[in-house]
């Protein structure tokens, strides 16, 4: 071989190095995004499925608020006072006759 071709095929394999080492690097990035975006995409679904569990507690602690609200607006309220007055006191109103019933 003559210096010119072993000059040219110097070249054509330091050319092909640098195309290997140039791939090589392209592939080390294609990898690292991917796996930069696999790792967010877990990150987004784990917050999701936590915004989703305190979403769910948030309807039912109003659900309970809600039932809380309605005793309370009961509990104020005249007939449940006559109610309770009657069974755990034992009151009458006036014009009322009690009948006593044994068993």
């Amino acid at each position: 071989m003559d210096k010119t071709a072993e000059g040219n095929v110097k070249r054509t394999a330091t050319k092909n190095a640098g195309v290997a080492l140039r791939l090589a690097a392209a592939a080390g990035f294609v990898c690292l995004f991917a796996y930069l975006a696999l790792s967010q995409l877990a990150t987004a679904y784990s917050v999701e499925a936590k915004i989703a569990a305190v979403q769910s507690q948030i309807a039912y602690e109003e659900s309970v608020k809600a039932e809380l609200e309605k005793k309370k607006d009961m509990l104020g309220s005249d007939a449940f006072i006559e109610q309770m007055a009657r069974e755990n006191f034992q009151m009458v109103f006036k014009d009322e006759i009690v009948f006593a019933v044994s068993r």
